[in-house]
């Protein structure tokens, strides 16, 4: 508007009178944009159509046990870390410990060969596992950072072995793994708690399942968040293009 403005500065008082009328009209069209705008966030938010493509879930993504191997592994069963660990459970009785490449999810624990994920030795299921502290030196052979993974029930953890002894070059890697395994479902067993109370109670008496399924939810939830956040970014600009923009373009070149 200023830029026409400027053309017509030989005649001030025409000069403004187009400008008032075009500054009105600019005006009205912004009002029927912002109608248009909330009319399109009332929409997304009056349904939520979990059979959209982009939506992780789909129609039966809640559905019991009658979820398909790929809508498990898409919705319930996210990559939480991946990363070396060197392990002294396998290799025990051949006297050394070896590093594997572990991928932990929300559901299990996998370690392979290497990181290409082609020669999987073992997968764990996490369900009742529980996580313990390791006397450093004793399994990690120079690495001085451990913790063990374990079934409290007593049974084999996988083949003959009770535990699966883990550990790290650094106490950030551990934190940091350790921290996986809590949303993992997998807490510090409550006999196992340092003696400053460091490892909370409340965490230990939290059910993993729960744990679980609030994970789920809240994936479920981020997926189709980002899909109304994609909707309504793409909206936004063509409503103000074609109600405000066009509009006065087409207003000014009409009257």
């Amino acid at each position: 508007i200023k830029k026409i403005g400027e053309k017509l500065n030989r005649y001030p008082r025409l000069r403004d009178e187009v400008e008032r009328i075009c500054h009105h009209y600019v005006r009205e069209c912004e009002v029927k944009a912002k109608d248009h705008i909330t009319l399109c966030v009332n929409l997304e938010l009056s349904y939520m159509n979990t059979n959209h493509p982009d939506f992780i879930g789909f129609a039966t993504a809640q559905a019991g046990g009658k979820k398909d191997k790929k809508s498990s592994s898409n919705v319930g069963n996210q990559v939480i870390r991946k990363g070396w660990i060197t392990t002294t459970s396998i290799g025990y009785l051949c006297g050394r410990p070896k590093e594997y490449w572990f991928v932990l999810t929300a559901d299990t624990l996998a370690w392979y060969r290497d990181e290409k994920e082609e020669d999987q030795k073992y997968l764990l299921r996490l369900e009742n596992l529980k996580l313990k502290e390791v006397e450093a030196g004793f399994i990690s052979l120079g690495k001085k950072f451990s913790f063990a993974i374990f079934n409290p029930s007593a049974k084999n953890l996988f083949k003959e072995y009770k535990q699966l002894d883990l550990s790290c070059e650094t106490e950030d890697d551990i934190e940091s793994w350790k921290a996986a395994f809590l949303r993992a479902g997998v807490y510090p067993d409550k006999g196992n708690q340092d003696d400053d109370g460091t490892m909370s109670s409340d965490m230990g008496a939290m059910d993993p399942m729960m744990e679980r399924q609030v994970e789920t939810i809240r994936n479920l939830v981020d997926s189709y968040i980002g899909i109304v956040s994609k909707t309504i970014k793409d909206q936004v600009p063509k409503s103000i293009m074609f109600l405000l923009v066009y509009q006065l373009k087409d207003f000014i070149s009409t009257e």
